[in-house]
């Protein structure tokens, strides 16, 4: 994740999946268990557990890219 990005609760557009985002993020917690490395951004992303948008999604989606990639 770029350390220079500031996301805010409104900004940009609005993620229309609400419940999907909630599930993904709620798996991610879960598997901070085995993956304590990404600890700091899933704890990041879960705080726009509310009112998610298209950039916090974006950020989720590369965590799991992230994830995907290392073993």
């Amino acid at each position: 994740m770029d350390t220079n990005q500031k996301l805010m609760d409104h900004q940009g557009e609005i993620f229309l999946n609400l419940e999907k985002y909630k599930r993904l993020v709620g798996k991610l917690i879960y598997l901070n268990i085995t993956r304590p490395n990404i600890s700091y951004i899933v704890a990041f992303v879960s705080h726009f557990m509310q009112n998610s948008h298209i950039a916090q999604w974006n950020i989720v989606i590369f965590i799991l890219r992230y994830i995907k990639k290392t073993p």
